[in-house]
């Protein structure tokens, strides 16, 4: 008999532990699929239409879903719904991923200090805990009125206001494991602070950071169609879901369909990064993996 028969299966990896439990999760797997689409469909919607998502035709106002040439319909100026949802996804995309990837960024910067280091640290969350104390639309309502409206404006007040709640998840990983035994073996091995979090504490607060950015990237697609419904977002003609909304409110009575078909974009998006992460929190956490 061979020595491969005889020797016992070696262990999967991490890596592919996750992987395996994330692909047996059918609702994260099921929100990553309409991900993925979304995205491919943002990026050929010059492919999937042929209309403009600006230009309207007057002679097919208020035409309803499912009508031949319009699949959902036009708008009160003859434009295409289908064609502003698709080139739509191209601003909301993009206003979900960016202030998360920024936020999460200076979040693990700010709570990698607040953190380990006792004396700075103190400092930091005390400063950041100001912004704990204001409500998080009211922030970023006030910040984007002060710059005024469009992308730039509300991609920076979000980030601004979501970087608090990501440091305060760096924070507090690190101050749990500031103390543990491998950090103190480290601090005896002679390692300096800054390899001690780069090395030791890091690679254990990005999975939180991951799976908790995932989630508020669902959120921060409804918040920006907030931004976009008061006026504060992407300025008209631009197929802002959130104005797209907000227009079609005036003919909801006779043109329900104007309201209802990004509301309904908006959703589905938002439900599939939440849905991916909830997957990805227990395809990242040992504990929660072992219990599938």
């Amino acid at each position: 008999m061979s020595a491969s028969v005889l020797a016992p299966a070696a262990p999967r990896s991490a890596r592919l532990q996750a992987l395996d439990a994330f692909a047996r999760d059918r609702m994260a797997v099921l929100g990553l699929a309409v991900l993925v689409l979304a995205v491919l469909a943002a990026l050929l919607a010059p492919l999937l239409t042929p209309y403009d998502p600006t230009i309207g035709d007057q002679n097919a106002i208020l035409v309803p879903p499912f009508s031949p040439g319009h699949l959902l319909g036009t708008d009160d100026q003859g434009r295409d719904l289908l064609a502003r949802i698709l080139f739509g996804a191209r601003l909301a995309f993009p206003e979900a991923v960016i202030p998360v990837l920024a936020a999460s960024l200076a979040g693990l910067a700010l709570g990698l200090v607040g953190g380990f280091s006792r004396t700075v640290g103190e400092v930091v969350m005390r400063a950041l805990d100001v912004l704990f104390a204001i409500p998080m639309v009211l922030l970023a309502i006030a910040i984007a009125a002060a710059l005024g409206s469009g992308l730039p404006t509300v991609v920076l007040s979000m980030a601004i206001v979501i970087t608090p709640y990501i440091a305060r998840v760096v924070a507090t990983t690190a101050a749990q494991l500031r103390s543990a035994p491998f950090i103190e073996a480290a601090r005896c091995a002679g390692f300096r602070d800054w390899r001690i979090v780069h090395r030791e504490i890091l690679p254990h607060a990005i999975p939180a950071v991951v799976v908790y950015a995932t989630t508020n990237m669902g959120a921060m697609v409804v918040f920006a169609a907030g931004f976009g419904f008061l006026g504060l977002g992407a300025q008209p003609p631009a197929p802002d879901w959130g104005a797209m909304i907000a227009d079609g409110m005036r003919s909801l009575a006779s043109a329900p369909w104007l309201s209802t078909v990004p509301g309904i974009a908006i959703v589905v998006v938002s439900l599939a990064f939440n849905y991916i992460g909830d997957g990805l929190r227990v395809a990242l956490d040992p504990r929660l993996r072992s219990r599938l």
